[in-house]
């Protein structure tokens, strides 16, 4: 790239060089700490401290050294703007809409915390305000770091392979400590004959819902990793299937979305209109298989079943109904800012035991988790910041990874359904994807050439560098 001539400059003419850019602008070292993030992000979730009533995982530790690396970038940018030698800083085209959504969710963090004053667990509270503000500052940081989105998104299906290896090695071969901790014993599902796979995560459900996640990334860049990796990328997809089959989890309810989606897309690829094509069955059976796995996911988790098959008697209590109506009650107790926020705020008992006691249970529900806990205050907050991150993708256009980004968030609003998961922190990872997803794909990785990139496609640049003489 050649060099961009400062339209403004005090005392005389000067000129600054691409390089002299890319030394006062690139953020070599945030691009550094997101891309080892995304990496460390599932695997980190094998590290667990109690805080304030909450859990603080091993991946928090390197979101903080994202957000320390973050400061560090804002000084060594700023020196130079307050010094007099660079006037005007470029600005990220696109950003508008995703920092509507991070300002949404950092208000909604900052009400999450502000419930510390009616709520009945205040250090709770602060601790998951606090945590909600660094998530979000961790999805713009995502955004800003100069990296482009095919780069982060193999970072974070690096970091998924690596989770994979980790969890079927500590299954197969790993010290039985390991063994325990990526196995699940309990849940509603009972009479399974091996225990459910939770990888490094604290339950199957959240493994499911990272793994259904890494699933639509894969398949956006299936066609670059499948010419890089060749013959392994086939077995790479069926593992990480065959391990979201061994959740066993409410995630097979995005998986059924997602498949359902895959199918309806590829036909619209291949035959411009919804048309299945006797030729090309598969299209057609994903579809089938999304629609079967999705409805006989929803049947076991509000239905109290048993059954026998293949020589097993399998159960499900089905406790979810009896859970939803508790924290429906708690929602209706205070509608406007609800009860602050709280681990447990809901009360049933096991359907197929009569004997079971009472116990106390979260929402298992993302809609009236956030309803119960901070009313529809809390709800409009973080409601919009979701409705803005989808307006950006549809408003990107009809790109294949646009779409497979909006399936991936509605997969997960769907998976929702069933589990608390506004604390899921891929999920917040995946907010920064989807931001930086509706960057121009010119100015991804290299948004601070801005001026230089659109002149050279003919466009004139709407904000210019004005260098001060040094």
């Amino acid at each position: 790239m050649g060099e961009v001539v400062a339209s403004d400059v005090k005392g005389g003419g000067s000129t600054v060089t691409d390089s002299s850019l890319k030394t006062i602008f690139d953020p070599v070292v945030l691009r550094f700490a997101v891309l080892t993030y995304l990496v460390v992000l599932p695997v980190g979730h094998l590290v667990a401290i109690p805080v304030s009533g909450t859990m603080a995982a091993g991946s928090d530790f390197f979101l903080a050294l994202v957000l320390l690396a973050g400061v560090v970038e804002i000084g060594r940018v700023s020196r130079p703007y307050f010094t007099g030698k660079v006037e005007k800083v470029p600005l990220l085209s696109g950003h508008g809409a995703f920092h509507m959504a991070a300002f949404l969710m950092i208000t909604f963090s900052a009400w999450v915390a502000f419930g510390a004053l009616w709520g009945l667990d205040p250090n709770y509270a602060i601790a998951k305000g606090l945590a909600f503000a660094a998530l979000s500052m961790g999805a713009l940081a995502i955004v800003w770091c100069g990296v482009g989105w095919e780069k982060a998104a193999d970072a974070w299906l690096l970091g998924t392979a690596v989770c994979l290896i980790v969890t079927w090695f500590g299954v197969l071969v790993g010290p039985e400590v390991l063994q325990e901790r990526v196995s699940y014993g309990g849940g509603s599902i009972r009479g399974l004959p091996m225990p459910r796979i939770s990888g490094p995560f604290p339950h199957p459900n959240m493994f499911g819902d990272y793994l259904v996640v890494s699933g639509a990334i894969l398949w956006v860049r299936w066609g670059a990793l499948r010419d890089a990796w060749r013959w392994g990328a086939v077995p790479a997809a069926w593992l990480l299937a065959g391990t979201l089959f061994m959740t066993v989890s409410s995630a097979w309810l995005g998986a059924g979305v997602l498949l359902t989606a895959i199918g309806l897309l590829t036909v619209r690829q291949r035959g411009g209109r919804v048309r299945f094509q006797k030729k090309r069955p598969a299209p057609f059976l994903l579809v089938v298989a999304g629609v079967v796995l999705f409805t006989m996911t929803l049947a076991a988790l509000v239905v109290p079943m048993g059954a026998d098959v293949a020589g097993l008697s399998l159960t499900a209590s089905g406790i979810r109904p009896a859970i939803w109506s508790s924290a429906l009650e708690v929602f209706r107790e205070a509608p406007i800012g609800g009860v602050g926020a709280s681990p447990f705020f809901a009360l049933a008992a096991d359907p197929l035991n009569a004997t079971s006691p009472v116990q106390l249970w979260d929402a298992h529900n993302i809609y009236l988790s956030i309803l119960g806990q901070f009313g529809l205050v809390g709800a409009a907050l973080f409601g919009g910041a979701v409705a803005v991150l989808a307006s950006t993708l549809v408003r990107a256009g009809a790109t294949r990874k646009h779409a497979v980004l909006l399936v991936a968030l509605f997969a997960a609003g769907i998976h929702g359904v069933a589990v608390a998961n506004e604390e899921f922190r891929h999920l917040w990872a995946l907010a920064g994807l989807i931001g930086l997803a509706s960057v121009p794909q010119w100015a991804q990785g290299q948004w601070w050439k801005e001026e230089d990139l659109r002149e050279k496609k003919g466009v004139t640049p709407l904000v210019p560098y004005e260098v001060a003489e040094e």
